[in-house]
């Protein structure tokens, strides 16, 4: 409906317009000293306002990662059955970053992600939030293996292998003068393309462990002389 829509449109600018002015405040003076209060009383709105878009002072700063976590989760679950983990992860992880520059949005700002790794209450709730993302993306690649996280650890290795990569290409991207998302993409793509294509080759048999292995029936590295 007409009226819906409007209402929505207006929720949306206003939710855009707290955050961007949190932004603003949180970079130029510091996460730790700015309130939620001046946040309000700078964005015009009341701070019971400010709570009902962002519960806590932290989703400020990472809502935008935790909605991009949550979108990463989805489209790994839409990808096509026949792809291997390592490709439907990086299938879905493109797809993410297109969406997000088609709407204009990088999902978080390079100055805003410093801001994080310098402050330690967020640093803490970052990975508190990407431990449970981990697990949801493990679970799902699980899922579509047919095996289990409790008895085949790959889901979870080839998770943390791919954050870890992440963590690579993102800092490397905060550091660039090109901040976009899709060359946080190519930078994301060149460090995987550097790692071990026998890590994760295909769980179904063709060049890595066979669909359904356990953990402990992997191959062994060879002991060195």
């Amino acid at each position: 409906m007409p009226g819906q829509n409007l209402r929505t449109r207006r929720m949306q600018r206003t939710r855009e317009d707290v955050a961007r002015t949190a932004a603003g405040l949180f970079l130029t003076q510091g996460y730790e000293r700015t309130a939620v209060d001046q946040i309000a009383d700078v964005a015009e709105v009341s701070p019971r306002t400010v709570f009902r878009y962002f519960p806590a002072k932290e989703d400020l700063v990472l809502a935008p990662l935790t909605a991009s976590g949550d979108a990463l989760v989805a489209a790994l679950r839409s990808r096509p059955e026949e792809e291997n983990p390592t490709r439907a992860m990086r299938a879905a992880f493109g797809s993410v970053l297109r969406t997000q520059e088609e709407g204009g949005a990088s999902g978080v700002d390079a100055s805003l992600l410093r801001l994080i790794d310098r402050t330690p209450g967020l640093n803490a709730e970052l990975l508190h939030r990407a431990a449970g993302l981990a697990a949801r993306l493990a679970e799902v690649i699980a899922e579509r293996e047919g095996v289990h996280t409790g008895s085949d650890l790959r889901p979870q290795l080839m998770v943390a292998v791919f954050a870890a990569a992440g963590r690579v290409a993102m800092r490397n991207w905060c550091g660039k003068e090109s901040t976009t998302a899709s060359h946080i993409g190519t930078l994301l793509e060149s460090v995987l393309d550097q790692m071990d294509p026998g890590l994760f080759g295909d769980w179904r048999g063709r060049t890595g462990p066979a669909r359904g292995a356990t953990a402990t029936s992997l191959p062994r590295p060879v002991p060195g002389p």
